[in-house]
């Protein structure tokens, strides 16, 4: 939440809430879940950026009490099972590639890949904020300045959480921290993604 605090407009209600208060948002799901699918993709794309080192292991099994990737899976259940499962047949190669051809990761002639900083810090803050809008509380009314915008007039609700997003990195971005302080060629490839071609995070990370 330090590096990204648009994190925390999932717990935005106007009043105080936990994150145990967290309430619906406009996909239906909870801002609980929201938020800790967020969350997900965030630890995926770590995981999935230290594949020659131990992204596998932290990717398929996690990490125990202490925060250090565990070796194996613990225990003897299903679950377990299912985690070594996971691990041994896991494509790794190709998510490797993947990234790689994002230009999220480059190889190095020796076989290490090395993270492309600029690249990579563009793609978490895109991680981060691509659905805080569908915290419903949040959504944005055009401003009569800026309208029409994207097929709402002025003074209507920005109803589309992907286009109330794009809204706020387009006319007020300065509302968008994390945004708000990338290079502009950073911010034109997120806004690109978020405005141009409606590209869905999610399903880039669960596939």
């Amino acid at each position: 939440i330090t590096a990204f605090p648009e994190l925390t407009l999932y717990t935005y209600s106007g009043k105080a809430a936990s994150v145990s208060e967290f309430g619906p948002t406009t996909s239906g799901l909870t801002l609980r879940e929201e938020y800790e699918r967020t969350m997900g993709a965030l630890f995926s794309t770590y995981c999935l950026a230290r594949l020659d080192m131990d992204g596998r292991e932290l990717f398929s099994y996690g990490v125990d009490a202490t925060w250090n990737t565990l070796a194996a899976p613990e225990g003897e259940t299903v679950q377990a099972k299912k985690r070594q499962a996971f691990h041994d047949s896991g494509v790794w190669a190709g998510m490797a590639q993947l990234m790689i051809r994002a230009d999220l990761l480059r190889e190095e002639p020796s076989g290490a890949l090395t993270v492309n900083a600029d690249r990579m810090t563009a793609f978490l803050v895109l991680t981060a904020v691509h659905d805080v809008m569908k915290n419903s509380s949040l959504l944005p009314t055009v401003q009569k300045k800026m309208a029409p915008f994207k097929g709402y007039a002025a003074g209507e609700v920005i109803s589309d959480h992907d286009a109330a997003l794009s809204y706020l990195m387009e006319c007020f971005p300065s509302l968008l921290p994390s945004y708000n302080v990338l290079e502009p060629g950073q911010r034109a490839n997120i806004l690109f993604t978020q405005s141009k071609i409606n590209f869905n995070n999610g399903w880039f990370v669960q596939g």
